[in-house]
């Protein structure tokens, strides 16, 4: 029971969230749309809050898609890189190189270590 209840509070905290940074995106830019889509919109909690309070006569178009259309792609995205690394191995035998870039400022912290990383830019 207590493991349902910590699963509740913490899916509404994270509905909740989001939807107040929704609002401040709404209040920075002056847009009215909103689209909820990919896995995050499969999550009812987020669906269920999103319907009530982005409504038509509060001056919103909220676009859900049904459920069949949310999901997350991080399997389909892990899978092309699989065989996008057995294919280059098969034709040059040379080490797959990843490159990522990182679009928000991140912060590491430990009791031994502090570091803030910008963005090269």
């Amino acid at each position: 029971r207590n493991k349902a209840l910590i699963a509740h509070a913490f899916q509404d905290c994270v509905a909740r969230t989001f939807y107040k940074k929704i609002m401040m995106a709404i209040e920075d830019t002056g847009m009215n749309t909103i689209v909820l889509a990919g896995g995050v919109a499969a999550n009812s909690a987020i669906r269920s809050l999103f319907k009530e309070e982005f409504t038509e006569t509060k001056g919103y178009q909220l676009y859900i898609p049904s459920l069949q259309y949310c999901t997350d792609n991080a399997a389909m995205i892990a899978s092309a890189g699989y065989f996008l690394s057995q294919e280059k191995h098969k034709q040059d035998k040379s080490e797959l190189e990843v490159f990522a870039r990182v679009w928000a400022p991140l912060k590491f912290h430990n009791e031994n270590y502090e570091e803030t990383y910008q963005n090269p830019e």
